[in-house]
């Protein structure tokens, strides 16, 4: 599917869950198998109920340039999870302008 998207400056999946991979094929071998050279695989761990998911995210999903896995404590803190996630991944973007330059301090924070 990533082949046949539009031209984009980075190619990102996002996966998340609270346990390994119980069903075909783990994730090293679909980067091995597939054009995963130039994708980048983020990572959101929900910690509790496997305790190995956060090694196993960070082992065996994460892949690719800049790639990250951030946590969650149960399903609740999952919302501030995905926030802190998505903040993560767009932080080095520029999504806008601003042109008030008055108003600078709110695009520093």
């Amino acid at each position: 599917m990533l082949e046949r998207a539009p031209q984009c400056d980075r190619k990102v999946i996002d996966v998340s869950g609270d346990g390994i991979s119980n069903d075909g094929f783990g994730p090293q071998l679909a980067y091995k198998h597939f054009p995963f050279s130039d994708v980048t695989v983020n990572g959101l761990a929900v910690l509790g109920a496997d305790p190995m998911v956060e090694f196993y995210f960070e082992d065996q999903v994460r892949h690719g340039p800049g790639a990250f896995v951030e946590t969650s404590t149960g399903y609740v803190g999952y919302k501030n999870a995905m926030t802190r996630k998505l903040l993560r991944e767009i932080g080095g973007m520029v999504v806008g302008h601003l042109d008030d330059p008055d108003r600078a301090d709110i695009a520093a924070n």
